[in-house]
């Protein structure tokens, strides 16, 4: 027995055809589904257009907060990675742990510069939490200057721990403004067959949405469908006005966060090519935080 898909019109057998999520799966969607959608569509087509809505930053801020994992299980961490506002040479990833609070961790820093004297002076900046790779990466560095290469006592005694008491991390997020809507057509377009049927197919409006779909453009004036599609965010609390913000602000924005208290770990090498180094060090703390946003 054959059907007809509802987007690329052909007749096909019926296990040619998958189960079709109307609202994308990754949103928390479990039950309302459709079976007219062919395989090669679906996973072709409409599971591309689903992630603009499923991956924009919006989204993801949605599900992190509402903890909706996506089809492998996996909770979205909208933040990834920043700069320290003070040193935006200082990349900071931020990580969301277990009991939903934030935690930064200071990825590794290496700094050149070179001193009057003709030593090259190398700083490097480590989390904390990762102070055991510590010695590998300083050996590494001299292993590929043809240098002696330092024990771990040696280097770890020469460590020094700074704390920065309020680390300011900026993130910057975008925001395409036109990609989202042709998910939320592609879900009108398919509620409209779950409620009406195959009469749908007889629609004027439906043929050219179904035509837009198909268009790997997302601009659905070229298709002559008119109309306005809005985020509305009900949610008012404090610590989300930065998503208002982002709805009507530029396509493209960064926030800050400031971190309760964070030591890192830094390491001075002074290098000449007759004696490895002369090691002073720096360090960083623990890493519970609760964001506010600027």
């Amino acid at each position: 027995m054959k059907k007809k898909c509802i987007l690329c019109k052909k007749e096909k057998k019926e296990n040619e055809f998958s189960k079709e999520h109307i609202f994308p799966e990754a949103i928390g969607n479990r039950h309302l589904v459709i079976y007219n959608v062919c395989r090669d569509c679906n996973t072709k087509i409409l599971s591309k257009i689903d992630v603009f809505l499923t991956d924009n930053i919006l989204t993801q801020t949605r599900r992190q907060w509402f903890r909706v994992p996506g089809k492998k299980g996996f909770i979205p961490n909208p933040f990834g990675e920043g700069v320290l506002s003070e040193d935006q040479r200082q990349k900071v990833r931020v990580i969301i742990n277990d009991s939903d609070k934030l935690e930064i961790e200071f990825l590794p820093l290496i700094i050149k510069s070179n001193e009057n004297n003709g030593l090259e002076l190398i700083s490097i900046i480590m989390d904390r939490n990762k102070e055991k790779e510590l010695p590998a990466l300083i050996n590494k560095i001299l292993s590929r200057k043809n240098l002696q290469e330092l024990s771990e006592d040696e280097i770890k005694k020469n460590i020094i721990t700074i704390t920065n008491e309020k680390p300011e991390i900026i993130i910057k997020w975008s925001f395409n403004k036109i990609e989202y809507k042709k998910a939320i057509i592609k879900i009108a377009y398919e509620l409209a067959y779950y409620f009406l049927g195959d009469a749908y197919s007889n629609d004027d409006i439906g043929e050219k949405i179904r035509l837009f779909l198909k268009d790997d453009s997302t601009d659905f004036s070229n298709h002559e469908i008119y109309g306005d599609i809005d985020i509305y965010d009900p949610i008012s609390d404090e610590g989300h006005y930065c998503v208002e913000n982002f709805i009507t602000g530029e396509v493209s924005q960064s926030f800050s966060f400031i971190h309760s208290s964070h030591k890192y770990k830094s390491i001075t090498m002074k290098q000449s090519k007759i004696f490895p180094l002369n090691m002073k060090h720096a360090s960083l703390s623990e890493n519970i935080c609760q964001p506010s946003f600027l």
